[in-house]
């Protein structure tokens, strides 16, 4: 089926699998479908988080005293990310969409580099595969940070949360990884690490694991392929992530 592009450039993306939504702003995922009609992504409720699936760049979380600085140039940073980042779509197939995200002269006056962003999203049967390019295209050095933030729902489609461990969410990490916990204070991370909670690369969630808000790891201990899964149905894998 060919991809529909909205009035306001939201762009379409389906095949016998999957449906994808992706709007200009930020490049972001609207929703990621089943073929029968069920949610990958969390819907966005403002109450709670209005975001789907940011993409985190030139920094990842916030800045002490919401605050960048490099060399001479400070700069308040906005809770909102990078201003005036709408991407415009590039290309478009019936599977593929390249957004592209240049700076402008309300960017660089909070991040004073020339550079562009380009953003990827891909269905191939039953994968969805989100690529990211950022080059430098000014004359001195970029310093920059990037992450992808995709909120997927939780019970995933199709399962039913109860005490029975065999329907239950784990995370699993390649090769067995047990990395370490880097703690949060009001949104910065602390000095140090502590023990995290996977035993033999594996973590059976609980929502009593986010008490005290988001579960960050040491990068050092980062893998190339994660799983998140109900033990014998639905899953999702992550490949070649850092």
């Amino acid at each position: 089926m060919p991809e529909r592009l909205k009035a306001n450039g939201d762009v379409f993306l389906e095949n016998r699998y999957l449906s994808l939504c992706v709007t200009p702003l930020g490049a972001e995922m609207q929703y990621l479908r089943t073929s029968d009609g069920s949610d990958l992504l969390w819907h966005g409720d403002e109450v709670i988080w209005s975001g789907r699936a940011p993409v985190l760049f030139p920094i990842v979380g916030r800045a002490p005293d919401d605050t960048i600085a490099n060399g001479t140039h400070t700069a308040k940073w906005p809770s909102t990310g990078l201003p005036d980042a709408a991407h415009y779509c590039a290309k478009k197939t019936a599977d593929m969409c390249r957004h592209i995200l240049r700076d402008t002269a309300q960017t660089r006056a909070v991040y004073p580099y020339a550079f562009s962003l380009t953003l990827i999203h891909r269905l191939q049967g039953q994968t969805l595969s989100v690529e990211a390019e950022i080059n430098n295209l000014g004359p001195q050095a970029m310093p920059f940070d990037f992450g992808f933030h995709p909120a997927f729902c939780w019970p995933l489609p199709g399962i039913n949360p109860s005490a029975n461990s065999d329907v239950k969410h784990h995370i699993s990490l390649q090769a067995g990884y047990n990395p370490d916990r880097v703690l949060l204070d009001q949104g910065l991370l602390r000095h140090g690490a502590v023990p995290g909670p996977f035993v033999g690369g594996d973590l059976e969630l609980e929502t009593s694991l986010f008490e005290e808000g988001a579960l960050v790891f040491a990068r050092k201990c980062a893998c190339t392929a994660l799983r998140c899964a109900q033990r014998t149905r639905a899953e999702i894998r992550f490949l070649t992530f850092a």
